[in-house]
Parts: C-alpha cells; structure tokens; sequence
C-alpha cells in the first residue's frame, strides 16, 4: 500500500458514558466492524484509543475503495445491524465523522508506508489555512517521533478541511510530539494522539 492508510478514508470519532465503554467495545468488535467490513468497499478497519484524553475517546478509520461507500444502501443496513443503534448508539457523544481523500505522503524520514501496522497514530485537523502554514514544523517535529513510519495529508470530500496522520510504532513516543505539535498550532486546529486498542 502506498499511501500512509490508504487512498479514501472514513473516520468515526466519538466518547460514550463510562458504563457503556465495556459495552461499546465488546459490540464493536463483535457485530458493529464485521457488519462493516463485509460491505462492497470496505478494506480495512483500524480502532484507536485517545492517549490525551480530554476529548474524543476512541477512533475507528476504515479504508474504502471510494468515498461513495458510507452513503451506500448496504453499508447504511449494516451500520444498523445487531445491538448497535439501541444499546450503544444512544450513549454515545462527541462525534465527528471524516470522509478523507488522500493528498499526499509526507517524508518523516523512517521506514516506509505500510512496513508495519500503526500501533499509534497522530492526527491533525483544521481548515487548510490554519493547517498549512504550519505543515512543514508539524512534520519536522513528526520526523523526530521514535518509531514513526509515515504521514500523510488528507481532505475532507465534504467540507474541504484538512487532516495530517502520523502513525508510529510505539505510543509512547508520541506524546511529546503531541505537546510540541499542540504548542505550535493555533487553538483552531485539533490535534488528537491515539494508540490502537486491539480491536478490530
């Protein structure tokens, strides 16, 4: 694979009530991703969990084939599948959904894209004016992160914003990253540090 997770992507960001966490993963996992993952143009789903928190909890990505795929018939039955849209859907808060069409790889100067599964991930979201002026210091300082394999930029289909991935290898590492990135951005960008949780 080229690009960084792949050409279009979908992502679903979102927090639940604490009492539904155990819950949440257990039916994501179980019904809610293989429900997804057999629909026409889905081909791959990642889970991450926030490292930063507050904010968003967790974060799933999906790989698709084409940005039509989340408004198909089959993938809107298949969200609906199982326990899904009566015992999670309803406690759920904060969300935020992506549909990305990749832009370009960025040199973080380590292994290739698509060496090694993302065990974290970093990602960076704001309207293109607030993001690219700031492009090259925010992959600098990703270029220093111990265990980065790649990054990437995306856009928004819908809404034209911009999102910067850097996955790496080791969570852990990503926290400085984080700050200095979170430092040098202006408020109006999002700047979220994610490890993946096992699922999916």
């Amino acid at each position: 694979m080229r690009e960084m997770l792949g050409q279009y992507l979908y992502t679903a960001a979102m927090s639940i009530s604490p009492d539904r966490e155990t819950l949440l993963n257990e039916v994501y996992d179980k019904e809610h991703i293989p429900a997804l993952k057999a629909v026409l143009g889905v081909l791959d789903v990642r889970r991450f969990r926030r490292i930063d928190p507050p904010g968003v909890r967790y974060l799933a990505v999906y790989e698709i084939a084409s940005p039509d795929v989340p408004s198909s018939q089959d993938w809107l039955a298949a969200r609906d599948v199982g326990r899904w849209p009566s015992e999670v859907r309803p406690f759920i808060s904060g969300l935020h959904n992506g549909l990305y069409a990749w832009q370009q790889d960025l040199d973080v100067g380590q292994s290739p894209a698509g060496d090694s599964e993302p065990d974290a991930l970093l990602v960076v979201r704001g309207s293109p004016s607030d993001v690219g002026p700031h492009l090259e210091s925010a992959v600098e300082l990703m270029r220093r992160t111990g265990g980065a394999t790649a990054a990437a930029s995306y856009v928004d289909v819908r809404d034209g914003s911009m999102m910067v991935a850097s996955r790496a290898t080791n969570p852990e590492a990503l926290r400085p990253t984080f700050a200095s990135i979170r430092e040098l951005l202006p408020a109006s960008i999002t700047t979220e540090a994610y490890a993946r949780t096992g699922h999916g």
